[in-house]
This record gives structure tokens, C-alpha cells and sequence, in this order.
């Protein structure tokens, strides 16, 4: 973004049945270098979810898809 450039970045985590991010596959990407780590690394870093339960309440597996928007305001 310090260069002027601009993306877009869709991604997919796999989430652990602790809640943490196991994974972070870049589904579609406008591709300005660096945009893609810097989504996986932040998220892999930071994010933390309650953990999907299966009808008998137990953790499992589960998938997260979202969008990151690298966009200069003006």
C-alpha cells in the first residue's frame, strides 16, 4: 500500500477444533505482492474462534471464508 497499490484478497482458514487457525488458503487474489502473506500471516497470528460443534455438542472441524480489502482512502 506504501507504493500506491490497491487489492483484493478472498481467503479460507481452517479452523481447528480449539478454535485456532490451522490453515489459510488464498481462493482469489488481485495479487499485489505481499497482500497475500500479509492476509495469512495477521490471521494465522491473531485470529481465534468459538469452535463449530457437531449435533452432540462436540468440536470439530470447521471453515472460515472472508474477504480482505486493501484499499487507499482519499
Amino acid at each position: 500500500m506504501r507504493n500506491g497499490s490497491q487489492g483484493i484478497v478472498n481467503f479460507r482458514l481452517t479452523i481447528g477444533t480449539d478454535g485456532v487457525p490451522t490453515a489459510c488458503h488464498i481462493q482469489i487474489s488481485t495479487r499485489p505482492e505481499g497482500f497475500e502473506k500479509a492476509v495469512c500471516s495477521g490471521i494465522m497470528k491473531r485470529a481465534r474462534f468459538t469452535p463449530a460443534r457437531d449435533a452432540k455438542g462436540d468440536p470439530l472441524v470447521s471453515f472460515y471464508v472472508n474477504t480482505v480489502i486493501f484499499n487507499i482512502p482519499r
